[in-house]
């Protein structure tokens, strides 16, 4: 919110000025405040092996801010410096790493593949680059890029965006007896104006092998 001052004067004429710029800041005031935030809302959950829907319940979603626009980051370059984008750095950067451990293990004699572990595995690098990203926006004061919220018991989940733009979306969550994570991008997100998806294909999803 720009604040404005209300110059003040010994002459008429300069007090009819003063009205009507702090009329008018008023008046945009005004507007901006009905300015309704941009809505994402959905529904997340994964289909079993033998056909059962699995709601992801509670599950964690994370909206990460790209850019207010393709055109916009173009014309601004400092706009591409983004929460999706430093994702993006950190999931390719764990992804990288993770290869280079597998091939390491891998060279080993005594060496066996273990499906389990290796889902388990991929489940860490999209943590690792969660965690990063988390860090990367708190040193660089850029919180508001990331908006979090929760799905319900049934996996659905509404979520307000205060700023429009295109995003990241993200969510870690249980489904079933499966540790998941769903993700898509991107989606614009516009002032007043609400997108819903259905998230129903998890980028991977481990068996729980705990409890």
């Amino acid at each position: 919110m720009r604040a404005h001052r209300v110059i003040s004067g010994s002459f008429l004429c300069l007090l009819i000025a003063s009205s009507t710029v702090v009329a008018g800041t008023q008046a945009k005031l005004q507007t901006k405040s009905t300015v309704k935030p941009g809505v994402v809302s959905g529904h997340v959950f994964l289909i079993t092996v033998a056909g059962d829907l699995k709601p992801a319940r509670m599950a964690k979603v994370y909206l990460l801010y790209m850019y207010r626009s393709v055109a916009y980051a173009e014309a601004h370059e400092e706009d591409q410096d983004s929460a999706e984008m430093a994702w993006m750095k950190a999931y390719n950067k764990a992804l990288e790493d993770g290869l280079k451990a597998s091939k390491e293990k891998a060279a080993a004699p005594d060496y066996h593949y273990n499906e389990a572990i290796n889902c388990l595995n991929k489940l860490t690098e999209y943590s690792r680059a969660l965690t990063e990203t988390l860090d990367w926006v708190s040193t660089n004061k850029k919180e508001w890029q990331i908006v979090a919220g929760q799905a319900d018991e049934e996996g659905n989940f509404r979520i307000s965006v205060p700023h429009p733009g295109d995003y990241g979306l993200l969510i870690d969550g249980h489904a079933g007896f499966n540790d998941a994570v769903w993700q898509t991008h991107p989606l614009t997100v516009k002032p007043g104006t609400e997108i819903t998806v259905k998230m129903d294909s998890p980028e991977v999803a481990c068996v729980q092998t705990g409890n």
